[in-house]
């Protein structure tokens, strides 16, 4: 360690590596020759200098970082900016694959434990600008868990002149000119999202031509862009992502949705209609989300022309239904994450920027707004899946002009010009740097982690935690949060979650939070969204989740939906009399507030049963 170092304090997050040498006590100070690291602060001191973002030098770096995210979705951008906060002297590394970051700009109360939050996408220098923070712009590849290093493969910046354009191209092959270096890190933070599942019928030659994926930010420009010369395209998935989807194209005010529109005949200049076919392979909409209750309702909307925005009533008759749960299976993971990195095209994974985002349907609404085509009529296909994908022939009827036949799995075959999977995330591949036989896997593919969002070792390993090591976001299997019975809380994957999630574990790591996580709500899982333009709020156990060894006779369900005036419908599910989990869509003239503190408070409600949902039953001022 040489003078400067020793005045500056550097050496308790940054520790020399290989090739430098040894720190000592004593330096003689007429033969001072500056170490790499204090090089690095001597340019950092000059005038010419741009000191927001220090990028991470190049191959043979001599800082050890002391903490590094890896990630620059919400749940990255979250615990990058705790851990510059909370410790403004240690120094912080963010690995992010483009120079983008999921920003959180504001946070809107609707209750005490809901709220929305406003994710956009903004430029790491103005979104993190916190002195200590340096930005890695790259993958990990490789990770070496007793060395406590990271194998990095950087990007190279992009060309600032055509000289340099030229210059590059010059004597380098396609994907060559990545540097790859050493990172050592005192902590790390694994915050790398999901990959999305794309069907093995999209992984043909055919099919790479006409399929796009919605995960990632530039996937939406792509997308609308296919949009706008598409006659039909086929939609894939039944979560979140594809609810939104079928909204944008078909819903709406005067929209196409169910395949109404206007009655009267189309000019004989305007273009052909369009079709939407959304191929899904269960009974009813949104099962990732929804029971088939719900889903019945939300569907019932767009066969009725699209949703309405702005009733206000409450009217309705509330009605009792009791009946066998349906045990949830894998998390389908399409709901609206904000931390899945990747880009999927035809089978071919790459990696992108941070994932779309809880705005990116108005972005798309937007972008096709702008042309003069007519919504889309939805033509739903439930119970199929997508087998094949080939080449139009001669004897496909009405595939003159169309891109491709979609063959479905009974037998339909339906030409499209375009292929838009929705089918969920995989967070394995995304983590695969994490040696397995090291770090535990959970059921989904993620990362085993403990209530403190620290990763759990495999049992070849020696069980327990790594206490350097945290996973936040996609990347995590949280079953211990999600197992716990004095909760109402479980993982579903969505930008919400990854927020709380990355403060969370910067917390933990700083000795600012511990497991009983005070500030943090993992008492209660809350969620508010949009589908079709309603309003939907997700409470609890709302979909029986946690609750499948539960008799069946203690589980009722109570459901009242109207269409008109206003759309409105509401489900509570109760467990011996307690409340367990809610579904409000639409408008619900405010019980949100009301059904969060029931559910927590655990009153017996038997005595009232489906009165609950009267809307001349004042359940606000009876219980407040």
């Amino acid at each position: 360690m040489c003078r400067l170092c020793r005045a500056r304090g550097v050496g308790g997050p940054f520790a020399l590596v290989e090739n430098d040498p040894p720190s000592s006590s004593h330096v003689d100070d007429d033969a001072f020759v500056p170490c790499r690291v204090a090089r690095s602060v001597l340019a950092e001191a000059s005038p010419h200098h741009h000191r927001s973002h220090r990028r991470v030098d190049a191959p043979g770096s001599a800082a050890r970082v002391a903490r590094v995210v890896v990630g620059a979705g919400v749940a990255g951008a979250c615990a990058a900016e705790e851990l510059c906060r909370l410790a403004p002297d240690d120094d912080v590394v963010l690995v992010a694959a483009t120079d983008a970051v999921k920003a959180v700009l504001d946070v809107e109360r609707v209750t005490r434990r809901l709220s929305v939050v406003n994710v956009v996408e903004r430029p790491i220098d103005s979104a993190l600008a916190y002195e200590n923070i340096r930005v890695a712009r790259g993958v990990v590849t490789g990770m070496d868990p007793a060395a406590r290093t990271l194998t990095l493969k950087l990007k190279r910046a992009p060309p600032t002149s055509g000289d340099e354009r030229d210059a590059r191209r010059e004597g380098e092959g396609e994907g060559e000119g990545d540097e790859e270096t050493t990172l050592r890190y005192d902590q790390l933070f694994v915050c790398v999202g999901a990959a999305p599942v794309v069907p093995e019928a999209c992984r043909g030659d055919v099919a790479a031509s006409v399929t796009r994926t919605v995960r990632d930010v530039e996937d939406v420009t792509g997308l609308c862009d296919a949009l706008r010369r598409a006659r039909r395209a086929l939609l894939v998935g039944n979560g979140g992502i594809a609810m939104e989807i079928v909204g944008a194209l078909c819903g709406g005010d005067g929209g196409g949705g169910g395949g109404g529109g206007d009655d009267d005949a189309p000019a004989s200049d305007a273009p052909p209609p369009r079709e939407l076919v959304w191929a899904h392979r269960h009974s009813t909409v949104g099962d990732s989300f929804f029971d088939r209750d719900a889903g019945a309702f939300l569907m019932g909307l767009l066969s009725r022309g699209g949703t309405r925005r702005d009733g206000r009533s409450r009217g309705g008759n509330a009605a009792e239904k009791t009946r066998k749960r349906r045990r949830r299976g894998k998390d389908d993971g399409d709901g609206e994450d904000e931390d899945a990195a990747g880009v999927v095209e035809g089978g071919t994974s790459t990696v992108g920027g941070g994932a779309t985002g809880p705005s990116w349907v108005k972005t798309m609404t937007s972008a096709l707004e702008s042309g003069t085509r007519e919504p889309f009529a939805l033509r739903p296909r439930p119970d199929v899946e997508l087998r094949a994908v080939e080449a139009a022939g001669d004897d496909d009827d009405d595939a003159d002009g169309f891109a491709a036949v979609a063959v479905l799995s009974d037998g339909e075959r339906v030409p499209v010009d375009l292929i838009i999977v929705a089918a969920g995330v995989d967070p394995a591949p995304r983590v695969a740097f994490l040696p397995r036989d090291v770090y535990a896997r959970g059921d989904d593919g993620g990362v085993e982690v403990d209530a403190c969002f620290r990763a759990k070792r495999a049992a070849a390993a020696g069980g327990g935690v790594d206490p350097r090591v945290f996973v936040a976001g996609d990347a995590a299997c949280a079953t211990d949060r999600t197992s716990d019975p004095s909760t109402r809380w479980h993982q579903t994957r969505l930008w919400s979650q990854a927020r709380h999630a990355g403060t969370f574990a910067a917390r933990v790591a700083t000795d600012h939070a511990d497991e009983d996580a005070f500030g943090f709500n993992y008492e209660l899982f809350t969620h508010v969204t949009s589908f079709f333009g309603l309003k939907t709020i997700l409470l609890g156990s709302y979909n029986a989740q946690t609750l499948e060894g539960e008799p069946e006779e203690d589980v009722v369900m109570y459901v009242r939906q109207t269409y008109d005036p206003a759309p409105c419908f509401i489900r509570v599910l109760l467990l011996r009399g307690r409340m367990m989990g809610a579904v409000l869509i639409g408008d619900t003239g405010g019980l949100e507030e009301t059904f969060e503190n029931l559910i927590l408070d655990r009153i017996d409600l038997s005595r009232w049963g489906p009165a609950l949902l009267d809307p001349e039953f004042d359940v606000e001022d009876f219980f407040d």
